[in-house]
């Protein structure tokens, strides 16, 4: 008896746990299906804002938006062209907030990364090398998913939700140019900037623009445990 009592305790787990998976995996799908009908609408009301270009006085957003699905195609040329997009772009980031700092500050930067349990070994970090070895910490965390997610957005979405995407790219592109000027001008000159939707999402953790030197190491070790 305390062995068929096991059996359907042991069952029953085993059917919630399966339920709990699956109660998981429909909710996942949910989100999935509520953020690709978001895209189609953002895709939608974007197209119907090219009727401006029929009016001479609303050309300013007919070229704005003209401007961006040229600068998006251009990202999406960097993103094939490019070995890893993440990484680069989170290099950049890197590059931009160390280069308010002196010698001494970087090594303030170096010790502070090493001794505080972070993904980071002392023997990665020199001047030169910082910006690189945090960035490919940072990058390994989320490149991954936002590399398919991106590939799916574009590939298995209709035509209004690929728009919509480009819409997406264009707000994201829009906040960091108000909270960053400079990181969004490396980035454009890179072809990037419309790409930055990609990182946005671990990037809020940040303060934009800061050449304070501790807001810099709360900054980077937030991103460090991150990824």
């Amino acid at each position: 008896m305390q062995n068929y009592n096991q059996v359907i305790v042991d069952s029953l787990s085993a059917e919630k746990t399966l339920a709990l998976k699956l109660d998981k995996a429909f909710n996942g799908v949910g989100k999935d299906v509520d953020k690709q009908l978001g895209r189609i609408q953002d895709g939608a009301i974007r197209l119907t804002w090219y009727s401006s270009c029929i009016f001479d006085n609303y050309q300013n957003v007919c070229s704005k938006l003209k401007d961006e699905d040229v600068r998006f195609m251009l990202g999406v040329y960097q993103f094939i062209k490019r070995h890893d997009l993440i990484l680069d772009m989170v290099q950049l980031y890197i590059e931009h907030r160390m280069s308010y700092f002196s010698e001494q500050d970087i090594a303030k930067i170096i010790r502070a990364l090493t001794y505080t349990g972070n993904k980071i070994s002392a023997s990665q970090l020199t001047n030169r090398s910082l910006a690189y070895a945090i960035s490919r910490t940072i990058s390994r965390g989320f490149s991954m998913f936002q590399v398919i997610t991106f590939k799916t957005s574009l590939t298995a979405s209709t035509l209004l939700g690929a728009y919509g995407v480009i819409q997406e790219a264009s707000e994201s592109a829009d906040r960091l140019l108000i909270m960053d000027t400079r990181y969004y001008a490396i980035l454009r000159h890179e072809g990037l900037e419309m790409m930055y939707f990609l990182i946005e999402p671990v990037f809020k953790r940040v303060s934009f623009p800061s050449s304070n030197l501790n807001n810099t190491i709360k900054d980077l070790k937030e991103l460090l445990r991150s990824s």
